[in-house]
């Protein structure tokens, strides 16, 4: 079964680093971290805001794989600059960074099909860590068109780059007002994490308002959304399947 959660519905905490305040919103499995240490077929799913101007999150690994998507701010990570919407995917073991966070902050979502209950391997103390060599890191970004999506009358789906033979993939859907909107299926990869980022969707009775999330497995149908008012556009983030043999 899919796993829907409004962006309302979003568990909210503060933490206070060695380089900035963090505050993050949780939303698929918002008590991930209370998990033991090791990998569980879990997703999870969180907002990370990186409050402070200047602040750094240090390079670092997960033994999983992830997408992050910035929704608001601006930074960089490693020598790319980062802004709305740019979207950044690392294999698991793949170490990644740092990020910068701009003069606004850095808000981004962590996007995971996996969880891990040991959140962050810090570089370059962590290295002996690594299993294997490291795998990709994908990068794109993709604007919004609020007044394009407000007046279209269709359906539209953009695919940012070709997908990889073990079911990497990504898709932006736009969609006009009260559009029906089916994304592509998750069948055949690892998952798939669908992130409303502009306007609003309805999935089945419920009401999904700008940042809502859904988490589906391979097994899932694909998700079906009815636009709101003003049109609605969403990432349908696909993970391969697993690359590390979990």
């Amino acid at each position: 079964m899919p796993q829907v959660v409004a962006s309302t519905e979003a568990v909210e905490r503060r933490y206070e680093g060695s380089t900035g305040t963090f505050i993050n919103r949780y939303f698929i499995n918002p008590d991930y971290r209370q998990m033991p240490p090791g990998i569980s077929k879990v997703p999870c799913a969180f907002l990370v805001g990186l409050t402070t101007p200047g602040g750094v999150i240090q390079p670092h690994f997960h033994a999983v794989d992830q997408f992050q998507v910035v929704v608001a701010g601006g930074g960089t990570i490693g020598n790319h600059e980062l802004h709305p919407i740019s979207v950044h995917y690392t294999d698991g073991y793949t170490p990644y960074g740092p990020l910068h966070a701009g003069p606004k902050g850095l808000y981004f979502f962590t996007l995971r099909a996996w969880t891990e209950g040991t959140s962050i391997h810090n570089m370059p103390e962590s290295r002996n860590e690594i299993k294997g060599r490291s795998g990709r890191e994908v990068m794109f970004e993709t604007d919004l068109r609020p007044a394009e999506t407000l007046h279209r009358k269709d359906v539209v789906t953009e695919q940012p780059f070709a997908p990889h033979s073990d079911g990497l993939a990504a898709y932006v859907i736009r969609a006009g007002p009260k559009a029906q909107a089916v994304a592509p299926s998750p069948k055949g990869a690892g998952g798939q994490m669908c992130l409303i980022i502009g306007g609003s969707g309805l999935h089945g009775t419920k009401q999904l308002p700008l940042w809502s999330c859904i988490s589906l497995s391979p097994d899932d149908e694909p998700a079906r959304l009815i636009a709101g008012l003003s049109g609605l556009e969403a990432l349908v983030l696909q993970f391969p399947t697993s690359r590390t043999g979990l």
